[in-house]
């Protein structure tokens, strides 16, 4: 633009002074008005804190669409000025042919191309602001703000006719038959003419059941027998004047041949738009309905089957979280289908020296496999230590995930409250229930260890990955009353839903399996500096524990040694399993006094370290085949 300009005042300017006002018309205050909001927004995000706002820019922006108006009512005399400019001169052609600008990176573009780049600009503004509005919540203070400029740009794009359809907008209910050009009269004699180009979510559409094979007839509808017999006609005449073109007839017969296929063409397009007579409708969430008009009913059919097609996503989400500088899987999810999966599941995740929480959303592709959607990872706060639950909604690029959260404190998760009733499990001593089973290791844990040796050895995160609380839940009921009901549902439920169930009744014993007597002499002789002292002091206290307890612990002993014997599968170390069983199975008692919370965090942090590394030299003989007490001679 500044170097034609500059030409201007010369004596051989390029093009005369009226064609350049009329080619850049209204370019200046465009220019401007866009390089006011980019720099507002730059400085906007530079200096973002969570609570800056940005909808002001888009208002303003907005309130500018007149200019738009006058330039979109000129653009059609300007592309025509281009093109009788570029053919009157050749300086000026090449000059406008290939024009590289900075912010394209060099890449190379015709002034008609840039000159069309405002008209889509006012399409793609209402895309974003419709995109933004998507994603801010009402409470947020540009919310209002920016349906404003929605408003602005929806009434300036509907007064200009550049868009008759509710794909993007609710402007019309009325069903139409979609066209490919649309015509709007700028006020002179000539006109303008738009491609339109709509589109409706996946997410957003809803295909309606028709009751029967109905038909629909347009009010005034075309003579098909007349389009087919021109059509027919502008064929026939084709092929004779291809036939004469092969043996000569120069441009002339070119140029004829051209407007002939032209013709033919908008015939053609006449007659598809004019045949079918089915009406297919689909409908928005929102309650907006659309009509096509299909052929046939294996057509209508297809077409339905294809949307569901593509909505039905398979999709899953994990949660993974750091245990001590390394991460591990907690939960994953039931797979779900739909374009807008609602899971509606609960789960407990349990943190030990944890940092961070991650969030990885996955897509099983019938073709491709399994895809990862979306991820991010969310640093834990102090914020979140609510005991009641707290609505979030997470980015995962392009998706949003909404989750609820609460905490809830490590002696909320490990109480054990003895049960109120005389034949309970949960909650009950372990000595009364194996007396009323007449068994040395309880009837839960031999069931729940035996399904997990079933199907659950080369599980990536067994007994660390979360189980579904309701599972959990319908579980804990069954063995509590139905303990038949329980051996099928046990059968029936996700793997980590069994151990889930393991780790709560052992948690809820009344008391921790090595005792809450024992436990301060357990974790004064793991905090003894001599090895071989430690040792025989641990192995003493285990032989001094009841024998009852000794069974049940070296029962679960043995079988988290063949855990760990299928490690290259499930990824569960020895001692990954003491750090999820150290604290199950060893826990102090209550003690006298109130203590801070700091003071409470302190000796936690330090209690859960010695259960783990309790635990962890027990499973380490076992797995060596050495004595867990004291042998006597």
């Amino acid at each position: 633009m500044k170097a034609l300009k500059a030409t201007l005042t010369t004596s051989q300017p390029m093009i005369s002074p009226d064609d350049f006002s009329t080619v850049f018309y209204r370019i200046t205050e465009l220019h401007a008005a866009h390089s006011d909001f980019l720099n507002g927004l730059k400085d906007r995000t530079n200096q973002w804190d969570g609570s800056s706002s940005i909808g002001e820019l888009f208002r303003v922006l907005a309130s500018k669409l007149d200019v738009y108006a006058s330039f979109l009512q000129n653009y059609p005399r300007a592309v025509e000025t281009v093109r009788r400019c570029s053919a009157q001169s050749s300086q000026f052609a090449d000059i406008t042919r290939s024009i590289k600008l900075r912010s394209l990176q060099g890449q190379a573009q015709s002034l008609e191309d840039l000159l069309h780049r405002p008209v889509a600009r006012v399409q793609k503004n209402a895309l974003v602001l419709h995109d933004l509005l998507k994603y801010t919540p009402e409470y947020h203070p540009d919310h209002e703000i920016l349906r404003e400029a929605l408003r602005l740009t929806q009434n300036f794009l509907t007064h200009l006719s550049m868009l008759h359809t509710e794909a993007m907008f609710p402007v019309s209910r009325v069903p139409e038959k979609c066209r490919g050009k649309e015509d709007a009269p700028t006020g002179r004699s000539e006109k303008f003419t738009f491609e339109v180009k709509w589109y409706i979510s996946l997410h957003d559409i809803v295909v309606m059941i028709d009751g029967g094979p109905e038909t629909l007839k347009e009010a005034n509808p075309p003579n098909l027998v007349s389009l087919k017999s021109q059509a027919s006609t502008v064929r026939d005449q084709l092929k004779r004047h291809e036939a004469s073109s092969d043996k000569g007839g120069g441009r002339l017969n070119l140029v004829r041949n051209e407007k002939q296929r032209k013709k033919l063409a908008e015939l053609e397009a006449q007659l598809v738009l004019a045949s079918p007579n089915l009406p297919f409708r689909i409908s928005k969430r929102a309650g907006s309905v659309h009509t096509f008009l299909i052929s046939s009913e294996y057509e209508r059919d297809q077409w339905g089957e294809a949307i569901q097609v593509l909505q039905a996503l398979d999709m899953y989400v994990c949660f993974e979280v750091d245990s001590y500088g390394h991460f591990f899987r907690k939960v994953k999810t039931k797979v779900t289908e739909g374009i807008e999966p609602h899971w509606n599941q609960d789960f407990i995740i349990e943190l030990e020296g944890s940092q961070t929480l991650r969030i990885l959303c996955y897509e099983d592709h019938p073709k491709l496999g399994t895809q990862l959607r979306g991820k991010t990872h969310l640093e834990l706060s102090r914020t979140w230590l609510n005991d009641t639950l707290t609505e979030r909604r997470v980015s995962l690029q392009d998706l949003v995930l909404v989750l609820s959260l609460k905490f809830l404190p490590p002696e909320a998760t490990l109480r054990r409250v003895p049960t109120g009733k005389s034949s309970g499990l949960f909650g009950a001593n372990i000595a009364v229930i194996c007396r009323r089973e007449k068994r040395s290791v309880p009837f839960i844990v031999t069931r729940c260890v035996r399904e997990v040796e079933r199907r659950g050895m080369q599980e990536v995160g067994i007994y660390r990955v979360s189980g579904l609380a309701s599972d959990i839940t319908k579980l804990k009921k069954s063995f509590e009353s139905n303990p038949y009901e329980a051996e099928q549902l046990i059968k029936e439920v996700d793997i980590h839903s069994v151990t889930g169930l393991l780790k709560l009744f052992l948690r809820e014993l009344p008391e921790a399996l090595y005792t809450s007597e024992l436990y301060p002499r357990f974790f004064e002789a793991y905090s003894a500096t001599d090895a071989e002292y430690r040792k025989t002091t641990l192995l003493k206290l285990f032989s001094s524990l009841p024998q009852l307890n000794q069974s049940i612990i070296a029962y679960l002993l043995e079988h988290l040694v063949k855990v760990v014997e299928m490690e290259h599968y499930n990824k569960m170390s020895l001692h990954n399993l003491a750090t999820v069983f150290g604290p199950t199975l060893l826990r102090p008692g209550a003690k006298p006094g109130n203590p801070s919370p700091a003071e409470k965090l302190a000796a936690g942090t330090v209690d859960v370290m010695a259960q783990a590394g309790i635990l962890h030299f027990f499973l380490t003989r076992r797995a060596n085949r050495e004595p867990i007490m004291v042998v006597t001679q």
